[in-house]
């Protein structure tokens, strides 16, 4: 396996990484088709696409929402947990429309609603003057890690206002898009809960997704994977996989020893933990949430896991897979595991994601300054006769001199050298502690707070919904 692919997310507002370009990934899809094409018997690469279309049209119609155009052309598809996450992995989606659009064909996001919700809460900056701190906000009581698929809303009240308490104010630059929540797709936002308790927190969070993609110009087709393992599609996979489970069980960890070895991982569970003997690569749906199957069970009770996500997309429906830097990186594992198992070469798939700032001011270049002290702080130490206050009485005019008088000598021998050093050393230590460093120990504490607000200012990972729609905008719909 190589360990050649080094993915590094943008650091600037508005930059792009996309491996391959938009232009080069159109190239890939004729030639993904055929290794499918290839690998699947005639009646499956024609039925498989269908499954996957039939139930995301049905998905869609039954949340009394609108369906894209459909056409007989390439699926470019993606994915994602249904969180409140950031622009870099929300443009994926637009991404892949817009390619879709420019292969004539179709774009389907896929809701991983098999992975679990962690944490009901989302990071947001607090700024006060010229200080910023984060502080983590709840849209819900906080709960057991469970799938999203069986994730339901726990304080409906809490749930409803999380719009209302998280919209920023960015002066000139406007407000951030946060939608009340329950509110934004249902209408009033408390009979909600009472006629539609049912409905999953990620649920809620995909439909005002949607709603917003639909009103920049973004039309997806959308399954949660839930769904998905309701089709006959995913049922063959799983035949696929029961049916020489042994060597699946030994090309899945061998791919994952070689990962581990060629990336220096050390955890035993990145990307995935290790097949245990008769454990299937699944995760087995349960009413307590999920588990570890060791037996048999009917495909519709089984969800895959990371890698078995994107392994059976990439062969058995998707023309071209958009993954963010994680999942691409991780995917070098799914390409063993189909040139092992499967033996054929994988499908190519694109890796792309972008760097959003939300529209606070920070002036100047704080980490530029915390360098240059850092600099100017070994100076001091090297040279701390350079820093004396010239009123200084002795002893440290004495120290000073002879420190001069020591630099300029050259001596010739060894031995002479090192007493030199030695004494310079010792000097230089004793005249560092009347160095006139104080208006820069003050400089470089302003200069650690600046940074430090820069750093929460300009951080990537803040949630799309706290952007205001003329920041974020014109930044996520440019794949189009």
């Amino acid at each position: 396996m190589s360990a050649s692919r080094r993915y590094k997310a943008p650091q600037a507002h508005g930059e792009v990484l996309a491996d391959p370009s938009p232009e080069a990934a159109a190239n890939l899809v004729g030639p993904n088709r055929e290794i499918r094409r290839k690998l699947l018997p005639e009646d499956l690469f024609t039925s498989a696409r269908q499954n996957v279309l039939d139930a995301a049209v049905s998905y869609l119609r039954e949340n009394g929402e609108p369906v894209p155009a459909l056409n007989d052309g390439p699926l470019i598809v993606t994915g994602h947990q249904p969180e409140l996450f950031h622009p870099g992995v929300w443009a994926k989606n637009f991404a892949a429309n817009g390619l879709a659009r420019r292969v004539n064909g179709l774009s389907l996001n896929l809701i991983a609603d098999s992975d679990t919700l962690k944490d009901r809460t989302i990071r947001v900056p607090v700024v006060a003057g010229d200080t910023a701190r984060l502080e983590v906000r709840a849209f819900d009581d906080s709960s057991p890690e469970v799938p999203y698929e069986v994730a339901r809303v726990t304080n409906a009240k809490k749930f409803d206002w999380f719009g209302h308490a998280e919209r920023i104010n960015f002066g000139p630059h406007g407000r951030s898009m946060v939608p009340d929540v329950g509110n934004a797709y249902y209408g009033n936002p408390y009979d909600q809960y009472d006629a539609d308790h049912e409905t999953p927190i990620g649920e809620h969070f995909s439909r005002v997704r949607r709603t917003q993609e639909r009103a920049w110009g973004c039309h997806n087709l959308e399954l949660p994977v839930s769904r998905l393992c309701r089709t006959d599609a995913w049922a063959e996979f799983v035949a696929a996989v029961e049916r020489r489970l042994p060597e699946f069980t030994r090309v899945y960890n061998a791919a994952i020893v070689e990962y581990r070895r060629a990336n220096r991982v050390r955890s035993v569970n990145h990307p995935a933990p290790l097949l245990e003997p008769g454990e299937r690569p699944f995760w087995r749906m349960t009413a307590a949430g999920r588990d570890r199957p060791y037996d048999a069970f009917p495909a519709s009770e089984l969800r895959p896991r990371a890698l078995t996500l994107t392994l059976f997309a990439r062969l058995f429906f998707a023309d071209l897979w958009i993954h963010g830097i994680g999942g691409g990186k991780y995917d070098e594992v799914t390409d063993a595991i189909i040139r092992g198992f499967f033996r054929c070469e994988p499908p190519a798939y694109q890796v792309l994601t972008l760097t959003a700032h939300l529209p606070f001011a920070v002036e100047g270049d704080p980490a530029g300054e915390l360098r240059r002290g850092k600099q100017f702080a070994r100076c001091v130490k090297w040279n701390p006769q350079k820093f004396q206050d010239v009123d200084v009485e002795s002893p440290a005019i004495k120290l000073r001199v002879r420190v001069a008088e020591l630099i300029a000598q050259k001596p010739t021998t060894r031995q002479g050298r090192r007493e030199r050093y030695y004494q310079l050393r010792e000097l230089k230590g004793l005249l560092s502690a009347t160095a006139w460093v104080l208006p820069f120990e003050e400089a470089m504490a302003a200069a650690l707070v600046r940074q430090q607000t820069a750093a929460i200012l300009r951080r990537r990972d803040y949630a799309w919904v706290l952007f205001p729609e003329a920041t974020l905008r014109p930044l996520i719909t440019q794949f189009l």
